[in-house]
């Protein structure tokens, strides 16, 4: 039978080992930072579903707001080619890489929203005013044949 001062040590011992695994192993499964930029003056962020904490502290000023999702499960898709188009039909924001949560910074306005998955495409459409957020939902019902 082990002493109870023995178990005492022996437990003690065991903790440093496994807080830096617990700590390596959340680091190594955190999700990826949301990526934040500029396109011809319009600033945006995508980002995953996993960095939605990041992405709702940065939401301020941001008046459209796209989520991309596939299939039954309504699952998050990314790598989605983004355009949107002013009320004149010129391209006025293109992404080529828009994550499943998207926000755009855009001037008030009638916009037309194509969204490219593979090779299957699907439009919005999303009237901005000032000092008001919309958000639209774009959404293919089976999973984007590859392009």
């Amino acid at each position: 039978m082990i002493h109870a001062a023995w178990r005492f040590a022996v437990v003690l011992a065991a903790v440093p080992v496994a807080v830096p695994a617990t700590l390596l192993w959340a680091h190594m499964h955190a999700p990826p930072p949301p990526e934040r930029g500029s396109v011809d003056g319009y600033a945006y962020q995508t980002g995953r579903q996993a960095s939605w904490l990041d992405l709702a502290r940065h939401r301020d000023g941001y008046d459209l707001r796209i989520r991309f999702s596939e299939g039954w499960r309504q699952a998050q898709l990314g790598d989605v080619k983004l355009d949107i188009f002013d009320a004149s039909g010129k391209d006025v924001f293109t992404l080529r890489d828009a994550g499943p949560n998207t926000d755009v910074q855009l001037p008030a306005g009638s916009y037309r929203i194509l969204a490219q998955a593979g090779r299957n495409a699907i439009t919005g459409s999303a009237v901005l005013a000032p000092g008001r957020t919309v958000r639209v939902r774009m959404h293919w019902a089976h999973e984007p044949v590859a392009g």
